[in-house]
């Protein structure tokens, strides 16, 4: 329980100062446009669970299987020196056709078999931000008005972005 309290001491200091810069920012953008809301985002990001085997013959290297839990990936670097992360990275962009600055591991995945790979700055269609706009301003589509609302929609348009992602590694599976 003692390891446990500087890191519980130090998340709090750090939750106080964003939120002291925090309010410092909304204070000084209250004073410019108080009636203006803040864009919305037309980007997600997705966290991907991999399990990746490493030095493997470089014909084999690419997505092995897609299951619910996770991704197999192949690579034929080896885990030095951050290789096989690199590799990682060449996989998961060639695969979902993306480029590799939009791909990151975060730094508690980069010595683990078991990686989480971030797919940042993933569009998800402009009718989503459109709709949710639209009900923010008043255009009926409140609770009391019988419609799903444009969290549903938002909701049901992330959905179909992450299916799309799941065919595109399915269709990139290796054939051994």
């Amino acid at each position: 329980m003692s390891a446990i309290r500087p890191i519980l001491s130090s998340l709090r200091n750090l939750s106080k100062a964003s939120h002291s810069s925090h309010s410092a920012q909304s204070k000084s953008k209250s004073k410019s446009s108080p009636s203006k809301p803040a864009p919305l985002p037309s980007t997600i990001s997705i966290h991907l669970h991999c399990r990746i085997k490493t030095n493997v013959p470089a014909p084999y290297a690419g997505v092995t299987s897609v299951a619910s839990d996770a991704i197999g990936l192949s690579v034929a670097a080896q885990p030095r020196d951050g290789q096989a992360n690199i590799a990682v990275r060449e996989v998961i962009s060639e695969a979902l056709a993306i480029p590799k600055s939009n791909i990151s591991i975060p730094q508690s995945s980069l010595k683990s078999r078991d990686k989480t790979v971030v797919l940042e700055d993933i569009s998800i269609p402009s009718s989503t931000v459109s709709r949710v706009c639209a009900a923010g301003s008043g255009s009926g589509s409140g609770p009391g008005s019988g419609s799903e609302g444009p969290d549903k929609d938002k909701d049901k348009d992330v959905e179909n972005v992450i299916q799309d992602i799941r065919t595109r590694l399915v269709a990139a599976i290796v054939s051994k």
